[in-house]
């Protein structure tokens, strides 16, 4: 800069005038909602009900949706964990059917999957329990939306059923 030159910095615009476009994930196959749990040392259970998306060409795990929820507790844990190499800064969308759509932050990156999460009401449990699908949506690195439909029909009665799996402190299979 020259002597007696002012610096100009532009502000960077909204995350929503930066998609250019949208893609709908094609080609995915989706596990069943299943209900693992994990009984901690301090007696206490901690489940998540959890569903993943994978692509039907390698297998390969590029969703997954965990409610994780203390057994005795009344909120929960939304977390979303997807594919590195999405915006980060635009976070993950999630949306239940045509309710109000909600922003996860991504909170921590790998070198294989980025994680977003928030916490969450009963009110919202609810509305899992009673929903038909969830749309997720994230920035890709050619700033195209990328937009997930997962089910969640079996949603309710898996996460308010027995576990489908229990694990001990030590992670073994019970």
């Amino acid at each position: 800069m020259p002597p007696g030159g002012t610096l100009s910095v532009e502000k960077i615009p909204e995350t929503k005038a930066w998609p250019r476009g949208q893609r709908e994930l094609t080609n995915v196959n989706y596990t069943p909602w299943r209900k693992l749990c994990f009984e901690q040392s301090n007696a206490k259970t901690v489940c998540r009900t959890t569903i993943s998306a994978s692509t039907q060409e390698t297998g390969t795990e590029i969703i997954r949706i965990d409610l994780v929820q203390d057994k005795d507790g009344p909120g929960a844990l939304l977390q979303v964990i997807v594919l590195p190499g999405q915006l980060l800064i635009a976070g993950v969308s999630f949306t239940v059917d045509e309710n109000e759509t909600i922003k996860l932050p991504f909170n921590w990156c790998f070198a294989n999957a980025c994680i977003a999460a928030v916490p969450v009401d009963p009110r919202f449990i609810q509305t899992l329990k009673t929903g038909r699908k969830v749309k997720l949506e994230t920035v890709d690195p050619a700033l195209l939306t990328v937009t997930a439909t997962l089910p969640l029909d079996k949603f309710g009665g898996v996460n308010e059923g027995p576990a489908t799996q229990m694990f001990g402190e030590s992670l073994e299979s019970k």
